[in-house]
């Protein structure tokens, strides 16, 4: 059952949830529609502000952030910092591990629907493929591997599109691999 935060020293420690770290790693990659580097110190200190964190609090104080993670994205001030009366706590021994990847899967679909740029959805894929677990792709998708066919429904985009954004990503990867030089262990030993 979630709770807001009594007193901001029942906070020891603060860090992210490893698989809020994970999500955030995945974001990492991506476009989105707006690009928040334009906006003045002032509407990011707004933003912040206005930041409420979840996450997981055990009985030592240590608190695991699971949200928001799109936000956290661009705050520029350290976790503990956001940490406020109104934040809301999960006990540790009340929420269990599939409780969390949901909650935290699910908050990345909630902004996915509302700010992704859809030149990406290839990337899409193969991300979700590869870091959103199986159980979790079933959960959302019905579906153990998200296919093409599967993303097109998502985005409500024709398959064809996402063919051709899948032929341009292979593409870009197989150029940036042939771009690699790879070094010597001589190279290193001159120094």
């Amino acid at each position: 059952m979630p709770r807001l935060l009594r007193s901001v020293k029942k906070v020891k420690k603060i860090e992210l949830h490893p698989i809020a770290q994970l999500v955030l790693s995945v974001i990492s990659d991506f476009n989105f529609i707006f690009y928040t580097g334009a906006l003045t110190e002032e509407a990011e200190s707004l933003i912040e502000s206005s930041i409420r964190l979840e996450g997981i609090l055990d009985d030592d104080g240590m608190f695991q952030v699971i949200s928001p993670i799109f936000l956290l994205r661009i705050s520029r001030v350290p976790l503990e910092s956001l940490i406020k009366k109104d934040t809301i706590t999960y006990q540790a021994k009340e929420f269990q591990d599939d409780q969390i990847s949901k909650k935290i899967w699910g908050d990345f679909f909630v902004q996915l629907l509302s700010s992704f740029n859809n030149t990406d959805l290839a990337l899409l894929k193969v991300k979700l493929n590869e870091f959103l677990p199986r159980d979790m792709r079933y959960y959302f998708f019905n579906q153990n591997v998200i296919s093409e066919k599967c993303i097109a429904k998502f985005s409500n985009l024709k398959r064809g599109v996402l063919a051709r954004q899948t032929k341009k990503l292979r593409l870009k990867q197989k150029t940036s691999f042939d771009s690699f030089i790879p070094y010597s262990n001589s190279d290193l030993d001159e120094n």
